[in-house]
C-alpha cells in the first residue's frame, strides 16, 4: 500500500468527493425516462439489483436505512492509471492484447472495457472473502472515507484448498490468518492476482479502481484465471468472453518474447500450457475443468 503521506508523486493526487459523485450521477440522468444504478442491498436475498437512481440516493442519504453499495459506476477520472504505473509497458499487456486481427482502434468490451471502476459504499457494507476475476491485479484508491481491506496471503496450495472449501460450502474465509489494511483518503493499494480479500466500509466511502495484468507474471495470472473458472463462486464477477483470446495472444507473444515487454522469470512454457486449459474452459463453460480432465482433454497438473 502507498499511504497518502508517503506518496511522492510529481503532482499531488486530486481526490474526488462524495458530493462530486452525487452531482455527476445526477448529471448523467437521461432527459427522458429513468436512470438506473446497480445496487448491492445487504437486506435483500437477491443482493445485487437495479434501482432507480433517485430512490437509491435517498437510501444512501438516510441513516435509518441499511447499508448499500453503488456498483459499476463509470469513473470520474480522466486517467485511472496510478502514477506509480505510468510509462511502465509491462503493466499494459491487458489493454494491448487483442483477440482479433488489426491494430486500429478496437471496439472496447469485455476485459478491455471497463478496466476501471468506481464504487460508492455506505457505512457498514462488506463483501464475502473472494478473489478478483481472471488473475487481475487490482489498484484501488480511497477517494474519500475509510475502507477496511481485509486480506489473506495464500500460496497456490492454500488458495486451491480454500476454493474447494468454498465450492463445498464449508466455509467462506481461508483457514490461515488474514491481515487488515485500513485505507483512508488518498491511500492507494495494489493487490496481486489471487489475493483473497473482504473489504468493509468503516464510513461512507468512495473508491476508484483499475485492473491490469503484468507481462512478468502471466504464469500466475493464467493459474489464477483457471482456478476461478473451475470454482466460479470464489469470485463475484462473471467470466469475460475475451479471456481466452487475450491469453492466446499473450502466450504467442511470450513464445517470441516480443518487445517492449519483459516476460520475467516465470516458466513461460507452463504459462502456455495453462493458456490452453483456460481456452478450453472458456469455450465450453457448461462443462467443468474436472470433466475435461476425466475425458482426457488435458492431463491433470
Amino acid at each position: 500500500m502507498v499511504p497518502q503521506q508517503f506518496n511522492d508523486a510529481p503532482q499531488p493526487r486530486t481526490l474526488l468527493t462524495i458530493e462530486q459523485f452525487r452531482q455527476q450521477l445526477q448529471f448523467r440522468k437521461p432527459v427522458r425516462g429513468k436512470a438506473w444504478i446497480d445496487v448491492q442491498d445487504f437486506s435483500n436475498e437477491e443482493i445485487t439489483q437495479k434501482w432507480e437512481l433517485d430512490d437509491a440516493l435517498k437510501h444512501m442519504d438516510n441513516s435509518r436505512y441499511g447499508p448499500v453499495n453503488f456498483l459499476n459506476i463509470r469513473t470520474l477520472r480522466d486517467n485511472v492509471v496510478p502514477w506509480e504505473l505510468e510509462g511502465l509497458a509491462d503493466y499494459r499487456v491487458l489493454q494491448e492484447a487483442s483477440d482479433r486481427a488489426g491494430v486500429a482502434k478496437d471496439n472496447r468490451q469485455g476485459l478491455n472495457f471497463p478496466d476501471s471502476f468506481a464504487l460508492w459504499g455506505k457505512q457498514g457494507t462488506w463483501s464475502f472473502p473472494h478473489v478478483d476475476k481472471h488473475g487481475l491485479y487490482t489498484a484501488v484508491l480511497c477517494e474519500q472515507g475509510e475502507k477496511l481491506w481485509f486480506s489473506w496471503s495464500l500460496d497456490d496450495k492454500e488458495l486451491e484448498n480454500w476454493a474447494k472449501d468454498r465450492e463445498r460450502g464449508e466455509k467462506y474465509e481461508p483457514s490461515q490468518a488474514g491481515f487488515p489494511v485500513l485505507m483512508r483518503n488518498g491511500d492507494l493499494l495494489i493487490q496481486p492476482p489471487g489475493t483473497v480479500h473482504a473489504p468493509a466500509s468503516v464510513t461512507n466511502v468512495i473508491m476508484t479502481g483499475y485492473f491490469f495484468w503484468s507481462s512478468r507474471t502471466m504464469n500466475t495470472t493464467a493459474r489464477c484465471a483457471l482456478l476461478d473458472l473451475e470454482h466460479p463462486n470464489i469470485t463475484n464477477e462473471d467470466v469475460q468472453p475475451e479471456l481466452g483470446g487475450r491469453l492466446k495472444h499473450l502466450a504467442h507473444a511470450s513464445k517470441l518474447r516480443l518487445q517492449p515487454y519483459n516476460w520475467g522469470e516465470e516458466d513461460l512454457e507452463e504459462f502456455q500450457r495453462l493458456e490452453q486449459k483456460n481456452l478450453v474452459v472458456v469455450i465450453h463453460p457448461v462443462r467443468s475443468y474436472k470433466a475435461y480432465q476425466q475425458n482426457g482433454y488435458f492431463a491433470a497438473s
